[in-house]
């Protein structure tokens, strides 16, 4: 697998799942990377 980005998942509390986005069926070059605020949020 190569290019894009996971950009969201979650874990539910079954332990045995997870759900996530990605864009690496979407194009070939992955999205710019988020600019992080001064607290790391």
């Amino acid at each position: 697998m190569s290019g894009g980005r996971t950009t969201c998942s979650y874990f539910p509390p079954d332990d045995k799942h997870i759900l996530y986005a990605s864009t690496h069926e979407h194009d070939a070059a992955a999205p710019l990377q988020a600019q992080r605020r001064d607290d790391g949020k």
